[in-house]
């Protein structure tokens, strides 16, 4: 019986470490596409002034 629990015990381990890890390489790709998409809006923000300094509309 101990055996038993401690297999279950080891599994579960395994599967929670398993699950942290997937869990920091998706909150790590979350911040690079938030930087991304940051990066992204500073741009369209910079071209939207050159287009309205021209007399023209991003519309």
């Amino acid at each position: 019986l101990t055996g038993i629990i401690l297999s279950v015990k080891t599994r579960s381990e395994q599967q929670v470490s398993k699950l942290k890890q997937a869990n920091l390489k998706l909150v790590t790709k979350v911040e690079q596409l938030e930087h991304s998409c940051a990066e992204k809006e500073r741009e369209i923000e910079r071209l939207n002034k050159i287009l309205k300094q021209h007399g023209l509309t991003s519309e």
